[in-house]
């Protein structure tokens, strides 16, 4: 196990890639709106329709901008649904998460990330 000192240039940069790899990605999933949510996202566009597996809904569904509770409660619209969300409010994503990271630094108090 190595272990990189919080507060250390590695361990922010670290800290960067997890954010843009966590937070930068479209959300396919509720528990990922959910993430969104509680980051104070409150609009989505959604990406959906033109695939085989498209219905009308979809088609009709893609491109437009919904609330994020709206989005919650629609996630997939069948089975074989391709649906996924980007924020459409301007919501800095990556500057949510470092400040995230760097809330939870200072609630431990310091220490190491293991790897």
């Amino acid at each position: 196990m190595i272990g990189i000192g919080w507060g250390t240039p590695r361990f922010d940069a670290l800290c960067e890639a997890r954010a843009r790899a966590v937070y930068e990605q479209p959300a396919e999933t509720e528990e990922a709106l959910l993430m969104w949510q509680a980051a104070g996202v409150q609009r989505v566009l959604v990406h959906d329709g033109g695939g085989p597996h498209s219905d009308a809904a979809c088609n009709e569904a893609n491109g437009n901008i919904w609330g994020l509770l709206y989005a919650l409660e629609h996630v997939k619209q069948h089975d074989n649904c391709v649906r996924y969300f980007t924020p459409s409010d301007g919501t800095d994503m990556l500057a949510l998460a470092n400040a995230a990271n760097r809330a939870a630094q200072e609630e431990c108090g310091g220490g190491q990330l293991a790897l």
